[in-house]
């Protein structure tokens, strides 16, 4: 009975912390739009002397064809593996 206790409770413990992580995860860039690729569904945004290159999947998708180069935009992103994605972008 211990033993199910025990293990039933570094379970919840492992999940509560890595709901966390996902939860840390999501980051924010402010800056002005670089290029848009509407055909692979990526945007580059310039922030603080850098480029930062992300793709966009799902509804923030759907928003890419009215941005265009030199628009200033807020982008909320997940980097997960190396790779960025937009989960939602903000023109203005």
């Amino acid at each position: 009975m211990m033993k199910r206790a025990g293990a039933a409770l570094v379970a919840i413990l492992v999940a509560l912390s890595l709901t966390g992580l996902a939860f840390a995860a999501v980051k924010h860039v402010t800056g002005e739009l670089v290029s848009v690729n509407n055909a692979m569904n990526t945007l580059v945004v310039s922030a603080e002397g850098q480029q930062l290159a992300l793709s966009v999947e799902g509804k923030p998708a759907e928003t890419l064809g009215s941005l265009k180069p030199e628009d200033m935009v807020t982008v909320e992103y997940v980097e997960e593996g190396g790779k960025r994605t937009a989960r939602a972008i903000t023109k203005g």
